[in-house]
This record gives structure tokens, sequence and C-alpha cells, in this order.
């Protein structure tokens, strides 16, 4: 006698597998170049710079992967430095202060002091709002 939950578990495994292994439409927004395999997750590191491969084959891999890291660690020590990053057309990287509160266990219900702290705030220019609302094609 089968069970059903095993029979919808492996309903819901075939499912996943479909939903990681997808590749983009002419249906996609995007171009046929980008891709990505965990529609829940966004993009990874190494699916930009696989994407970054796919669509530059005369460049070197390793040269790719290192411009990427750099870029990425960039940015992090230039947001750890508490300056401002502007990329024109794309969008701004800003911090933003959070002062100290009184916050509350969710568990206990006890008062905890939650210390202040700084969070990294991303604000879209106007060319990649237009170009996400189909205003701008390639």
């Amino acid at each position: 006698k089968r069970n059903k939950n095993t029979a919808l578990s492996g309903i819901s495994l075939s499912v996943n597998r479909l939903k990681q292994n997808r590749i983009a439409t002419t249906s996609d927004p995007l171009p046929d170049r980008f891709y990505y395999q965990k529609e829940d997750m966004g993009m990874t590191r190494s699916e930009l710079t696989d994407n970054i491969i796919r669509a530059h084959k005369d460049l070197v891999v390793q040269d790719i992967e290192l411009a990427v890291k750099n870029i990425l660690e960039q940015l992090s020590d230039t947001l750890a430095q508490g300056e401002r990053i502007e990329i024109r057309g794309f969008g701004s990287f800003a911090l933003h202060h959070r002062p100290a509160r009184a916050g509350r266990n969710p568990k206990t219900g006890t008062v905890v002091a939650v210390e202040e702290r700084y969070t990294p705030r991303f604000r879209a220019g106007r060319l990649l709002r237009d170009r996400i609302n189909g205003q701008i094609t390639d």
C-alpha cells in the first residue's frame, strides 16, 4: 500500500527539480544569455560569473572570476568605510543609520536592548527602473 505523503513528496521533488533546472525561454523578460537555476533565490555570484563567461567567450575564465570577486570586494570595502557608491544608470548604495532601541525577545517577551547599527540600502537608478518596467529595451 502506497502512502499519500510519499506520492506527494515525489511530485514536489520532481517540480523542484524542474524549477532548479529551468532555462530561460522566449517569454522570459531577460535575454537568452541570462539564465538562472533557482527562481526563489535570485542570482548567485557563481551564476553571475557563468553568465559573463557565456556572454564573453573571448575572455579567460579566471580573469572574469577575479574581476567579479574584486568588484564585489571593492563595493563591500567602500560601504564598510561608510562611503556612498553611485553607479550611473544602475543605482546607488548607501548606509542607513538605525538608532538604538528597546526590542523584545519574541519567545520570552523580555525587553532587550538593541544596539545602533548601519544597514546597506540600494536605490535603483532611473534607467534601471525604466528597463525593469519594460520602458527601455536592449
